[in-house]
């Protein structure tokens, strides 16, 4: 409220200084004098004529110029009231003093006044460059009244009598006045609205004018009054000249300024911009696109593409182009652009340059060098669909490809197979030689699948040393039987790696569609099935899968699923097997023996279940349950026998979960256990083939305090320097070796050599399978140390073992 009473003062000084001219004008034509007349044609003619120029000009400046936005917004009112008065002034100045002569006059000040009072209405405030039909309409009806007056004079009222103007000559110029004066009024304000400053110039052009009007009335045709209307009339055209003017100058000046706005974006961007006529000519080029191509501006204005680039290049560039023209929008294109040093690829925007009424006159395009970015992307794209190590396609990839042929081959009724490779004991020469000799050795296999493949087959590595080939288009199964022993064959031959001759001989598993399977996910699954079979039966061979595969995989993970039950359920218990000094006679520890009995499978036999919690890693949780209770049994027999120990089997992937060591040395404290009664136990094949094994023993065993025996030994492939470098205390003899004393020469001199070797070592010597009295003597003699067996014993539970070898007072010998 506070902020439109404020208004109101502002607008009244407005309108205060819109009336000052008019009132000054007004106020001069009173002291005129009256009695003073001056009769002069040419100087009359010269002043009308002048405003009647100014008036047609300035609505020849509003049409030319009407596609721009300032001189857009000029009010229709304003040509129209021009229009009208230039047409009928100059035609005014051409006649002879008269009737005619008057009535023209008047006639331009009442329909001037008129056409420019409608800028009060809708109409007459509609831009005026969007409305030219009403310019026409009213340039025609003023020249036709023209005509009508010039050469049909018996029709014109009486203007002129004796000297002084009638009153219809008057009313005429009157009301012509006031309707100046009123569109005055309401172009005030539109300034008032808008701010436009011309539309106040062009109020005071209306005041002018509606004064011009009114002093008509006190004047008397050739007076002074009569000759300063006239003046005050040429003022009004003037200061219409000096807002056209004034606009276009400013419209110029802001054009130029966005000229150079524009021409510094161009030359200053790493994008290349480009104008083309819609024949395909050169307009123009920036900066960036000359430098890139070495031309010169004019050098290229005027040329077509098939001038600058080669043939294939430029049917592209004029082919987008048309379909620019064509569209009329605004397209996006990749295109491909020689350079120098190589063809760049270039994220192209082109589109349309359009005149006021939507005619096409040029495209212009705006091409960004994406070279680096697509290059990424193939990158990424080589990264999601292939091995990184080898080049061949990944598990994506070979997917995809799968799913793809396995619809080709329904389609068409065609036999495809899936062969699923994995490098037999490839983990030995990662733990052997490290893992750079590893990845040597699958870049060469790698390259000796791919050379065995037709150019329609898909080799992938699925990551670590396992490979899949996709065989599409086959006719019979022998093929597939071929491609598996040329697989094998080539694979079987020696690998040079960095000096090394290395073996990676593999197994393979197949499985063919439709038979074993009608997508890829069940293809890939029994072929992997089949490929473990292969390796059950022998390795470095091919099986194909069979339905019994299916049966076996199921009652696997049967199996593993009742396992994991059993743990929770109490089903694992534990037997212990006595150990003897072969000297004395005397037990100095046990090894505890993990059996499963199961509500319906009865008692699962340790083959059976250690291999599966083994693959499934299940063994660490039941690893972790064998420590915790055979440590518990130790610590409550050491009452009876305080020197008593337990040998207790340990698997690799027990030794390579975290904190093993913290769960070792916690149990000890709990039940307050000395290090020497734990005897750990680990297989030779294990202990050779992981690194992670060796170096938590080498770290963790000694420091603990604890004791380490090298189960089945003589089985597996130990390095002597590897074991000369571990804590080891212990070696067993595998009960394979012991089990045909005496009856096999050959197992008698292989137990004589691992004694002499534990021996050499000062290594203590178990051996296990002792059965009968000779073998018992022939160990004595031979030097062994501790021995085990059912000659002495069969596994049994805890209560057996304390009831017979445990009393309060001492520690029995054997019976």
């Amino acid at each position: 409220m506070a902020t439109s009473l404020l208004a109101v003062p502002n607008r009244i000084e407005s309108y205060v200084k819109l009336l000052i001219y008019p009132a000054l004008v007004f106020s001069i034509s009173l002291l005129l004098p009256e009695d003073h007349f001056y009769i002069d044609l040419p100087l009359h003619a010269v002043l009308e004529t002048a405003g009647a120029l100014i008036a047609l000009f300035v609505t020849s400046l509003i049409l030319i110029f009407h596609r721009d936005q300032r001189i857009a917004e000029m009010p229709l009112a304003v040509p129209l009231g021009l229009t009208a008065m230039g047409l009928l002034d100059v035609s005014h100045a051409a006649v002879e003093p008269g009737e005619a002569f008057v009535w023209l006059h008047s006639l331009a000040t009442f329909i001037g006044g008129l056409m420019f009072a409608t800028v009060s209405l809708r109409f007459g405030r509609r831009p005026a460059s969007e409305n030219l039909f009403p310019l026409g309409v009213c340039a025609l009806v003023v020249v036709s009244v023209t005509a009508l007056s010039v050469w049909q004079t018996q029709w014109i009222p009486t203007m002129l009598v004796e000297g002084e103007f009638t009153p219809v000559a008057r009313l005429l110029n009157l009301a012509g006045g006031m309707f100046f004066l009123y569109a005055a009024y309401h172009l005030n304000k539109l300034y008032e609205s808008q701010g436009e400053k011309n539309h106040r110039l062009f109020a005071l052009h209306c005041a002018l004018f509606g004064t011009a009007g009114l002093i008509f009335e006190l004047s008397t045709i050739w007076d002074a009054a009569w000759w300063w209307w006239h003046v005050m009339r040429l003022m009004a055209y003037s200061i219409a000249l000096i807002i056209m003017v004034q606009r276009i100058l400013s419209t110029l000046q802001e054009h130029e300024k966005q000229q150079r706005m524009l021409d510094g974006i161009s030359s200053n961007t790493s994008s290349v911009m480009y104008v083309k006529d819609t024949d395909g000519r050169y307009l123009h080029v920036n900066k960036r696109y000359q430098d890139l191509f070495g031309i010169t501006q004019q050098e290229i204005c005027g040329k077509q593409d098939t001038e600058i680039f080669p043939q294939n290049t430029a049917k592209v560039l004029v082919d987008n182009d048309r379909e620019v023209l064509k569209s009329g929008q605004l397209l996006q294109f990749e295109e491909q652009l020689p350079h120098e040093d190589e063809t760049h690829t270039y994220l192209s925007l082109k589109f349309p340059l359009k005149e006021k009424y939507g005619r096409i006159y040029a495209v212009a395009g705006i091409s960004t060098d994406i070279t680096d970015h697509k290059r990424a992307e193939r990158r990424l794209l080589e990264m999601a669909h292939y091995d990184e190590l080898t080049g061949l396609p990944n598990r994506n990839y070979f997917m995809q490809h799968l799913v793809q042929q396995v619809e080709i081959a329904k389609r068409h009724k065609q036999m495809l197979a899936v062969l699923f490779l994995d490098l037999d004991r490839f983990k030995n020469i990662n733990d052997s030689l490290g893992h750079p000799y590893g990845d040597n050795l699958l870049k060469q296999v790698a390259l000796r699948l791919r050379g065995l493949m037709r150019r329609e087959d898909v080799v992938a590595r699925l990551g670590g040393d396992e490979f899949v080939c996709l065989l599409p288009s086959l006719e019979h199964r022998d093929q597939v039987a071929q491609v598996a022993r040329k697989i094998i064959e080539a694979l079987s031959r020696s690998f040079n790696v960095e000096d090394y001759e290395l073996n990676a001989c593999c197994s393979i598993g197949i499985s063919l569609f439709p038979d074993d399977g009608n997508d890829g996910d069940t293809l890939i699954k029994h072929a992997d099935s089949a490929m473990y079979r292969a390796k059950d039966q022998g390795r470095n061979r091919y099986e194909y899968y069979t339905h019994e595969l299916t049966r076996q995989v199921s009652e696997k993970l049967q199996m593993e699923s009742e396992l994991r039950r059993a743990i929770v359920r109490n089903e694992l218990y534990l037997l212990w097997q006595p150990q003897f000094n072969l000297s004395s006679g005397e037990l100095i520890g046990a090894e505890c023996l993990i059996r499963w009995q199961n509500p319906e499978r009865g008692l699962v036999s340790p083959i059976q279940f250690i291999p599966l919690a083994e693959e499934s890693d299940l063994i660490v949780s039941i690893g972790d349950w064998v420590l915790c209770t055979a440590i518990a049994m130790i610590s409550k027999w050491q009452v009876y026998a305080p020197h008593l120990k337990a040998s207790i089997n340990l698997s690799p992937r027990q030794l390579s979960a975290a904190g093993l060591s913290q769960r070792i040395r916690a149990l000890m404290e709990q039940y307050d256990v000395n290090p020497w009664q734990i005897q750990l136990e680990l297989t030779e094949s294990g202990l050779m083939q992981d690194r992670e094994v060796n170096t938590w023993i080498r770290q963790e065993v000694a420091a603990m305090g604890l004791l380490l025996s090298i189960d089945d030994f003589g089985t597996g492939y130990s390095s002597l320097s590897r074991l000369k470098t571990l804590p080891i205390n212990q070696l067993k003899i595998d009960r394979s070796f012991v089990t045909d004393i005496p009856d096999d020469e050959n197992d008698i001199a292989i137990t004589r050599s691992i004694i002499g070797l534990a021996q050499g070592l000062e290594l203590e010597v178990v051996a296990e399978g002792v059965e009968t009295a000779y073998q018992e003597r022939f160990l004595r003699e031979a030097g062994c140390d501790i021995a085990q067996g059912y000659y002495y014993s069969k596994p049994i539970t805890a209560e057996e073992f304390e009831a017979r070898y445990l009393t309060k007072d001492r520690v029995r010998k054997k019976q």
